[in-house]
């Protein structure tokens, strides 16, 4: 499940400082119908920890925005998450 954004270059820049590219994830691009399409993905020297409610509920948003239909899975997730 994903989506795909149209982003400028300082938008791509924000995301980069989100993200924390380069410490926690990796940034790779590849073409898809004669488009550019960037992706992160988990450096395998991060360690793997549970997301913090802050990014697991813009997951979540994220989710929604894009209306997949199957949020509540997601936040049932974020519930579990914040009650410990």
């Amino acid at each position: 499940m994903g989506a795909i954004y149209d982003i400028n270059k300082a938008d791509e820049k924000k995301l980069d400082a989100y993200e924390e590219f380069p410490k926690v994830y990796v940034k790779k691009y590849f073409k898809i119908f004669g488009k550019k399409v960037m992706f992160y993905y988990m450096s395998s020297k991060t360690k793997q920890t549970e997301p913090s409610r802050r990014y697991l509920s813009s997951i979540i948003q994220g989710y929604k925005d894009c209306g997949y239909k199957d949020s509540h899975v997601l936040v049932s997730r974020a519930r579990r998450i914040k009650a410990r």
